[in-house]
């Protein structure tokens, strides 16, 4: 607004200072008459209408895209073939598709398969895919990339390689046609594909490393993926200092873009922090949506006492798990780790009300 006004009063200033010049002016001494047989009859010429200030134009106003900003616990791997943990299975989740998606049934929908059939003996799955579908850089995904990011997965084994496991082979049979066939029938082998995130064969290997543990595949693209992504999902990397944040925008492109939430965000940040301070301080400054589910009891509820900020509960299925070091005494050992899983009192592990 200042802009927009003090550009019309300078308009208005040099308007107000042309015309006190011209009032100011001498006024012209007449020249004398010319003889009566050779004049002329004089002809007097309208002055020009004065022009009207041209309209000032009123500068746009770039509008601040919309964010959603989260704390996590780190670090978080956004490779589909190295992430696994809860802010890795996030960010995977929205930066990758998969050929099939969870629901709220406990089933799966179709995603980028948008149909599949079974073969009679159940060792045959034949999915057709959407055709259309594009990458983050305007590709398009085909039954190749599905061979290929079950192939890295595989080869990789880290991640959710082990979910997807008795699989024989994996076929484009077409552009738009993927076959697996199975060792042996098994309900798990659908809903496991939820976890198979397909990346964009071309653009990996445009950023394979020649060198690396996984023979002609080289380094599979690990190093180029630990930051940047090879997706298709609803948003896609901006940038990703790895000890800070993880900046994601929407990928306007994205194939099931009508079933964005009206409020979805322009950007999402996950924040690479769990200390209670310093959530504390970036909800205080207007800087942090949702905290991280690793606040204590005591932290929630100062927080909840926060003008503008609330605390929710909603019932989740997600999994917690302990690691332990199985290189290193006495974990080392087989019957001490058995002594361990006897020991541990899963119905009281059970029955506590996580505060996160």
């Amino acid at each position: 607004m200042y802009l927009i006004r003090k550009g019309s009063v300078i308009l208005v200033v040099v308007l107000v200072a042309t015309l006190l010049v011209a009032a100011c002016a001498p006024t012209p001494t007449p020249a004398p008459p010319e003889p009566a047989a050779t004049e002329e009859p004089a002809t007097t010429e309208e002055a020009p209408p004065e022009e009207e200030p041209a309209a000032t134009e009123e500068p746009a106003v770039d509008e601040k895209p919309s964010a959603l900003r989260v704390t996590f616990s780190w670090p978080t791997f956004i490779d589909p073939a190295v992430g696994n943990d809860y802010s890795g299975s996030t960010s995977l989740t929205n930066i990758y598709d998969t050929l099939v998606f969870p629901n709220a049934a406990g089933g799966t929908d179709p995603w980028l398969a948008e149909s599949w059939e079974v073969s009679d003996d159940g060792l045959t799955y034949t999915f057709k895919l959407r055709e259309g579908v594009k990458f983050h850089d305007g590709s398009e995904l085909q039954a190749g990339d599905v061979v290929y990011s079950f192939n890295r997965l595989q080869e990789v084994g880290e991640g959710f390689a082990y979910l997807i496991t008795g699989v024989e082979s994996v076929t484009a049979v077409d552009d738009y046609t993927v076959e697996f066939k199975l060792e042996q029938p098994s309900g798990l082998f659908l809903p496991s594909l939820v976890r198979l995130y397909v990346v964009n064969e071309e653009l990996v290997r445009e950023n394979t490393q020649a060198e690396g543990p996984y023979g002609d595949e080289g380094d599979y693209g690990k190093d180029w993926l630990l930051t940047h992504d090879a997706g298709s999902g609803p948003f896609q990397v901006v940038e990703f200092p790895l000890e800070e944040y993880l900046l994601m925008e929407k990928f306007e492109d994205w194939w099931n873009a009508d079933s964005f939430h009206p409020n979805a965000p322009d950007q999402v940040r996950f924040i690479a922090t769990t200390e209670t301070a310093t959530v504390r301080s970036l909800m205080d400054d207007g800087e942090l949506e949702i905290t991280d589910q690793w606040q204590t009891i005591e932290a929630l509820e100062a927080l909840d006492g926060m003008d503008g900020v609330g605390t929710i509960a909603f019932p989740t299925m997600t999994s917690f798990y302990y690691m332990i070091n199985t290189t290193k005494p006495p974990l080392d050992d087989l019957n001490c780790r058995q002594a361990v899983a006897w020991a541990f009192d899963y119905d009281q592990a059970v029955a506590l009300e996580w505060p996160g």
